[in-house]
């Protein structure tokens, strides 16, 4: 079986790689798709690359559990507005 602490990692090097390639992909374009871009790249920041350092600072016992269960609902729900508000600038832009 593969350790928590490992999966956590993993999440955490393989989002903030994503969040890299968009912004990266974000440099290249203009306009509207430009910024839903940006938009998609805080999502993925804060709805899945800080859930995940924070559930690896969680599972390393760096913070507390309670922490966590308060910290997750509140970094999913920013990041998801960010994701509607990029993708409605990909629908408007056509």
């Amino acid at each position: 079986m593969i350790p928590h602490n490992l999966l956590h990692t993993i999440a955490l090097i393989l989002s903030a790689t994503a969040m890299i390639i968009f912004v990266s992909a974000a440099k290249t374009l203009k306009g509207n798709l430009k910024t839903s871009y940006v938009y998609t790249s805080l999502g993925i920041l804060v709805a899945v690359t800080i859930h995940s350092l924070v559930e690896h600072l969680a599972n390393s016992g760096i913070i507390s559990n309670d922490n966590l269960i308060f910290t997750m609902p509140i970094l999913v729900t920013i990041g998801s507005v960010f994701f509607i508000v990029g993708g409605y600038l990909i629908i408007k832009r056509k």
